[in-house]
């Protein structure tokens, strides 16, 4: 009886023994299938980093193989990131991220589009003088309709990087490089966080959406791509008259002759949808003379960064040459039209114009009675500009609206603009308050080939103003300066 009872436990001991092997093993192998799907999350989200830091994902994975190895104490990763397909005219990618651990391995396979951001700000700050930037404030009555990003200032002493006075509404996500909390942990956003209603985020990749050198990649793809029918090379053809004391000419010291291309979108009484392009315009450019904080029209100086930020000429009025070409710009079966090709896959087609050097945009009011409707695009077409490019009225896409007169998501109609330079909504009515000229003693409306642009208001050609309510409806990107312009 006590030999039967020795062998039952036993028995009984060897399956406890068993039991606990077996559980031992499989606590092993949940822990590293767990590790190796860590590791392949964390391999996904150090991909999705390396993409957020390109401006240009196709550029990028041209010159640069998206593929890496991640180690960790007990398992290791790593991802590639590819180009997939054409949805419309706009590229998917496919990350495929690995993770390792033992004889166990997770795989994770996503396909995603690189988001387009509504606004991406160096800095929430403008330049005010060679060395100096100044504050710019939301204010109470803005609504920021769109999602902003805020680079990181790195500012010593620690402050908020988004300025606020009062209460703007931020209706979409905001998004800010710097940390929430000071050095000393102080929370630098509590009083304003209410006024964030689709959250806020910290610590989030820098954008390169204003480094010159990347925009620069960009530029060159689009020149590169763009039918050679429609790549402009303007010349200042027109020598305009000079005099130091502005009384038979600009005056000298401050006003330039520069090369331009002038763009009046608009759509004719049939309902087609046209670009007029002047080519080899000339425009009188205004730099305030002085030194120091006595203009806001500072760029990046690019040269030597010697002082940081340089003076740039505003647009002051042009001149056009008689000669202009009217182009269909709705019609993706137009030679404007052309599709990215990457590997091999095509994308839908989009119009693209090319002008290596700068841009004046806009309709003077008295166009309307000979073109239709003035100053508005119909047509999926992007403009690209090595130098500036400068509006001088109001820009609309047709097609339909949602209710609150935005655009509708299924507007076909758009409008993308690039530029090294800046773009500027500039004043049409320079001519008349002495910057250009002493405009007792000189007219400058009278040399041939003047262009009024703008709205006119009262008597006189030189008599121009703005629209009431200016409004710019267009995709921008600017590399030059570092400060946006609030649109």
């Amino acid at each position: 009886m006590v030999m039967i009872l020795m062998v039952l436990l036993s028995l009984a001991g060897l399956s406890l023994i068993r039991v606990a092997e077996g559980k031992l093993i499989q606590a092993v192998r949940y822990k590293s299938q767990e590790s190796a799907a860590a590791a392949a999350e964390a391999a996904y989200e150090q991909a999705v980093f390396w993409m957020s830091q390109q401006v240009d994902m196709l550029e990028a994975l041209q010159h640069t193989p998206a593929a890496t190895t991640i180690t960790f104490p007990q398992s290791h990763a790593d991802y590639t990131i590819t180009f997939a397909t054409f949805i419309g005219a706009r590229p998917i990618f496919r990350i495929q991220a690995n993770g390792y651990c033992g004889i166990y391995q997770k795989t994770l396979s996503v396909y995603l589009v690189q988001a387009v951001s509504g606004w991406d700000m160096g800095m929430c700050r403008i330049i005010s003088g060679p060395n100096t930037t100044d504050e710019v404030n939301f204010v109470t009555g803005e609504i920021i309709s769109m999602p902003l990003h805020i680079n990181d200032m790195q500012d010593n002493p620690d402050y908020t990087d988004i300025h606020i006075s009062g209460s703007p509404q931020f209706l979409e996500h905001v998004s800010l490089g710097e940390s929430r909390y000071d050095p000393r942990g102080r929370d630098k956003y509590a009083s304003i966080l209410p006024l964030f209603q689709a959250g806020i985020s910290f610590n989030q990749p820098a954008s390169l959406v204003v480094d010159p050198a990347t925009i620069q990649q960009k530029v060159r793809r689009f020149r590169d791509s763009t039918n050679p029918t429609y790549c402009y090379s303007p010349q200042a053809i027109q020598a305009l008259p000079k005099d130091n004391n502005g009384r038979t000419g600009f005056y000298s010291s401050c006003v330039t002759d520069l090369p331009a291309v002038q763009l009046k979108f608009y759509v004719d009484p049939s309902g087609t949808g046209y670009v007029r392009v002047y080519n080899n315009c000339t425009v009188a450019g205004y730099t305030r003379q002085g030194f120091g904080s006595n203009s806001w029209d500072y760029k990046l100086n690019t040269a030597d960064g010697n002082p940081r930020y340089i003076k740039y000429p505003i647009y002051g009025c042009h001149y056009t040459p008689a000669s202009y070409t009217d182009i269909r710009i709705d019609n993706p079966s137009d030679a404007i039209y052309v599709s990215q090709d990457f590997k091999g896959v095509r994308s839908d087609p989009g119009a693209q114009i090319y002008v290596d050097g700068n841009v004046v945009i806009g309709c003077s009011s008295e166009d309307a009675s000979s073109l239709g409707t003035i100053n508005t695009v119909k047509g999926n077409i992007t403009i690209v500009a090595s130098g500036n490019i400068w509006i001088a009225n109001e820009l609309k896409v047709a097609g339909n609206r949602d209710a609150d007169g935005m655009p509708s998501t299924d507007n076909p109609n758009v409008l993308g603009l690039i530029s090294q330079g800046v773009i500027k909504v500039v004043d049409p009515g320079m001519t008349r308050n002495d910057l250009l000229y002493d405009t007792d003693q000189f007219d400058a409306t009278r040399i041939s080939g003047y262009s009024p642009i703008g709205n006119q208001t009262g008597s006189g050609v030189s008599n121009r103003v703005l629209p009431g309510t200016m409004t710019v409806e267009a995709a921008m990107t600017i590399a030059q300066i570092p400060v946006p312009e609030k649109p």
